[in-house]
């Protein structure tokens, strides 16, 4: 009888490559006092345990309130465009895996006023020649995996 290999244990963030009627999408500044310090990030967050089971576009909707503000109009595709993933060590020395799941999305109007997660927000060109400069990480993992298709 084979030994059980124990199953990897997950976070899924999904997240949002949101485009204005310029081509250019939103990225959100990281705090200066983590790991992703003054890196780039896409808007969206963590599944919470409690919204296990629930639509992706639900789940990323409550994100980007959270993120955004709740005065931003936008919609979401509901099938990701492309994946990504890194691994983390918390405040307690726990390793975490998390898997990146970017939804394409069309930013309409509204007020953006970002949380206390984030320090600023910009409009960007995201090219295959400037992902080292803006991401690192998940964030950089997810980007590259957009141009290679």
């Amino acid at each position: 009888m084979k030994k059980a290999v124990p199953n990897a244990k997950l976070q899924i963030s999904l997240k949002i490559l949101l485009m204005n009627n310029k081509g250019k999408f939103l990225l959100l500044r990281n705090r200066l006092d983590g790991s992703l310090a003054g890196t780039f990030d896409f808007p969206g967050g963590r599944i919470a345990e409690k919204e296990i089971g629930m639509p992706f576009d639900i789940i990323l909707r409550r994100e980007l309130i959270e993120e955004l503000g709740p005065g931003v109009h936008l919609s979401i595709k509901p099938s990701p465009i492309a994946i990504g993933r890194h691994k983390y060590t918390d405040r307690l020395g726990t390793a975490n895996h998390v898997v990146w799941l970017l939804f394409p999305g069309t930013y309409k109007n509204g007020a953006i006023k970002i949380s206390s997660e984030h320090i600023s927000y910009q409009w960007k060109k995201i090219t295959k020649s400037n992902l080292k400069k803006l991401f690192i990480k998940g964030a950089l993992d997810v980007a590259q995996n957009l141009f290679k298709h």
